[in-house]
């Protein structure tokens, strides 16, 4: 047949509306060089290759019949009365995203908080790692080995919680008082039993579909042969099919690898629910380590290495579990709004499996609604070819778009068409021509069933926020592109509502809900500080109350203890008893502190000065206005001028350098200070006076004694020391005062006695404020006699004259 010419004619036989396209043929020779025997031969035969795409869904709606109606050899026609028939048809197309097993996770782990009492140094609360028995208890594994961190941790109040000088919050509410049965916690992880979700991983898209082409010759048997993304070649005696691969569509798969999926583990009351609920949850929304709180799969190590835990609040590191995720989308869903994570918003999503001898694979998948050509050669024997589409009548039955939010992806636009023709055929369905704003809309073709209604859905989104009114355009097309119907479509947005989350909302600075827990937390957060008793009483917080009076008692007896032992040791010595020493390991501060209280007496002495003056001023112009006839006491006295100051001063000292009395050249005559007052009572050596007796002293002018032992304040510096100052009772508005320099001789002497003081009472002289004290207090007056007893001696006491001495 070397000179056969092929005569090739395409006819076109309508089987149904599914789409093909001739890309190319060609009439070409076909060699095959036979290598089984030495003599090499060349076998050669006219072969036409026939390349077509085939679009899915287009199943048994197109067919391609080769026929040969002639061949010339020569002069002679030769006739061939059985022609090929082939007929192609192309499965709807199923995109396979296979799936792995990762882990099993918990949906909602959740933390126990159990109370403790706590003693500032001691708790009992345990959470050691090597605790044979923490608070928490232990997670064991499958060889009955304590699981690490699984113990939990403990929180306690600090010192400052328990004075109530912290605003810091406790993680559990804790009543930090020092009587309190939940001053500490032990914070343990907890998983719920019933909550658990097999992990699995998405791998990228796969194309599944199958190309079925029949082939018979003149009505004679039919030969099948299948082609697929698995078996992309396949031949007959007479025909030689290849699928060459596939044309991108419009519309890109979806990627979700970039997600995990979650389904409920066997024993998950969930389980029951079917595929619908479960859910795909972005990957970075995990970490299956443990070791990261907030994350999907969080576990004991990430729960107890949290920072700051114990200032944080409970189930700070428990957020955005699957449960919350399941939550959200549930009510979404009974909304009538479209979620994020169940598996029945991811547009037809379904789980699939394949079986081998000794392997099951699993999938997730949906099956293709948009256009997908595969591209396939079929070669034969050159025969003529005809081509045929199926076209059918149709129309639109109903099309509207139900109002929804603006810029949500909850826009949809159902389209109800009808295929009124009798045989199976190809149709376009497009949404065109839409008011300004509205996103463009993806075609869709689908091959419909003679007399059938059938509703598609297309996903409408605005572009703006704003509520408005609009329109499309809804135009139904055959296979060969004619306009069958069309529709006008009208529909409403609302306004975005646009919502504020953990950034946003609005505060008044005084209002806001309590935080509540479970337990012990009322009373605690109501009341914060420690001492707030009203706060306490407000709230019926008994329990708080008293705590706070048994703190108070405990703190008075403390203080108490603290006193009495002061009293039997003194401070340092006390100081000595308890930390061995301490009085003196602070020689900088006491002098520091000494500089600080003489600069602070200097002040004070400077201030009084004015005063003193003022005051002296005042008293001797009383004295002269109100004395009469001078006294025994002024007689012997006699004028300042008489005491003089080259007298010879002796003075004897005791031990340790204290000074125990003053004496002068000669005997000082007391006789004449004696005096009977007008009670008629005699006050030789006895201590105290009346008020009676200190006005009627203040009047007269007469010379008391200041009898006290020797203190801190005081010129005498050695403990125990007994002494008097000579001095004057004075009437002040409200009170008397003894003043240490009531006569001008005395003036003098305090002169000279305080440089004496000074050289012997080193670092500090007599200062005469110390004296001069108002006698409102009644130990102060018991301190008063007119002559000083024999124990006491007398430092201020006026040295007698040489001409006193000589009278007496």
């Amino acid at each position: 047949m070397g000179g056969v010419f092929l005569c090739i004619l395409f006819l076109f036989y309508l089987f149904s509306t599914l789409h093909a396209d001739l890309i190319a043929s060609s009439q070409i020779t076909n060699c095959v060089l036979d290598g089984s025997s030495e003599d090499t031969i060349l076998n050669c035969q006219k072969k036409f290759v026939v390349s077509l795409s085939v679009d899915n869904g287009q199943n048994k709606t197109e067919a391609v019949q080769f026929t040969i109606s002639s061949a010339t050899d020569g002069n002679t026609t030769l006739q061939f009365v059985n022609p090929w028939t082939i007929t192609l048809s192309k499965s709807p197309v199923a995109i396979y995203y296979p799936i792995s097993y990762l882990q099993t996770v918990n949906a909602d782990p959740s933390e126990a908080v159990i109370y403790t009492r706590d003693w500032i140094v001691v708790s009992s609360c345990q959470s050691g790692a090597y605790s044979d028995n923490p608070t928490c208890g232990w997670y064991k594994d499958s060889n009955g080995n304590n699981i690490p961190d699984s113990q939990g941790f403990c929180c306690s109040c600090n010192l400052a919680e328990y004075l109530g000088i912290s605003d810091d919050q406790t993680r559990a509410g804790l009543t930090c008082s020092f009587f309190s049965g939940s001053s500490s916690s032990a914070h343990c992880l907890r998983f719920d039993d019933n909550g658990w979700y097999d992990i699995f991983q998405i791998a990228n898209a796969q194309d599944m579909y199958t190309i079925d082409i029949d082939i018979s010759q003149g009505g004679g048997t039919n030969t099948t042969v299948t082609l697929s993304p698995s078996t992309t070649i396949s031949s007959s005696s007479s025909v030689i099919a290849r699928l060459l691969g596939d044309f991108s569509p419009f519309q890109q798969l979806p990627v979700y690898s970039t997600k995990y999926l979650a389904v409920p583990s066997s024993g998950n009351p969930r389980e029951t629910d079917g595929m619908d609920t479960w859910m795909m949850i972005d990957t970075d929304l995990f970490d299956l380590s443990g070791t990261v709180c907030n994350k999907i799969g969080v576990s004991f190590a990430g729960f107890n290495s949290e920072a700051s835990h114990c200032k944080l609040l409970v189930n700070s590191c428990l957020g955005y579990q699957i449960e919350d995720y399941y939550q959200s989308d549930l009510q979404l869903q009974k909304a009538n709004r479209i979620g994020n994570y169940f598996l029945s918003f991811f547009g037809g999503l379904y789980y699939a499996e394949t079986y081998t001898s000794s392997l099951t694979n699993r999938f997730l998948a949906f099956d293709l609604t948009g256009l997908q050509s595969s591209v396939i050669t079929l070669t034969f024997s050159a025969d003529d070819i005809r081509f045929v589409t199926n076209e059918s009548p149709g129309q639109i039955v109903s099309a509207y778009v139900e109002e929804f939010e603006a810029l949500s992806k909850d826009g949809r636009m159902h389209v109800v068409v009808v295929n009124n023709g009798t045989i199976n055929a190809q149709y376009e369905i497009t949404v065109t021509q839409c008011s300004t704003g509205i996103a463009t809309i993806q075609a869709q073709e689908p091959t419909l069933v003679p007399r059938k209604q059938t509703e598609f859905i297309f996903n409408i989104q605005s572009e703006n926020a704003l509520q408005k009114s609009y329109q499309c355009k809804v135009s139904l097309l055959d296979s060969q592109a004619v306009l069958l119907d069309y529709r006008i479509v009208y529909f409403n947005t609302s306004a975005t509502n646009f919502q504020t989350t953990a950034q946003g909302g609005d505060t008044s600075g005084d209002s806001g809900d309590d935080l509540k827990s479970d337990k012990h937390s009322s009373c605690s957060q109501a009341c914060s500080a420690f001492y707030d008793i009203i706060c306490f009483l407000s709230h019926k917080c008994w329990k708080n109350v008293f705590s706070f009076l048994g703190t108070i008692i405990g703190i008075a007896a403390g203080l108490f203890i603290l006193y009495k032992l002061k009293q039997h040791f003194g401070m340092c010595g006390l100081c000595s008893k308890i930390c061995c020493g301490c009085c003196g390991s602070s020689s900088n501060d006491k002098k520091k502190k000494k500089k600080k209280k003489a600069k602070k007496e200097k002040l004070k002495r400077e201030k009084s000065v004015k005063m003193k003056k003022m005051k002296k001023e005042k008293s001797t112009k009383h004295r002269e206005e109100t004395r009469g006839k001078p006294s025994d006491y002024e007689k012997t006295r006699g004028n300042s001028s008489d005491y003089s100051s080259d007298s010879s001063y002796t003075y004897s000292s005791g031990s340790e350098g204290s000074y125990s009395s003053y004496t002068s050249g000669s005997d000082y005559d007391s006789s004449s200070s004696e005096y009977e007052l007008e009670e008629g009572r005699r006050r030789r050596g006895a201590m105290g006076l009346s008020s009676s007796e200190m006005s009627l002293s203040a009047q007269r002018h007469t010379p008391v004694y200041l009898c006290f032992s020797g203190a801190k304040n005081t010129p005498l510096y050695k403990p125990g020391a007994q002494f008097c100052l000579i001095g004057e009772i004075e009437k002040t508005k409200n009170n008397f005062e003894f003043n240490l320099e009531a006569y001008p001789s005395q003036t003098k002497y305090l002169q000279v006695s305080t440089q004496r003081y000074a050289r012997l009472q080193t670092p500090r002289p007599i200062d005469v404020e110390l004296f001069r004290m108002p006698l409102n207090d009644g130990q102060v007056r018991k301190s008063l006699t007119t002559n000083p007893p024999a124990m006491y001696t007398c430092i201020n006491k006026p040295y007698a004259t040489k001409k006193a001495k000589n009278k007496k």
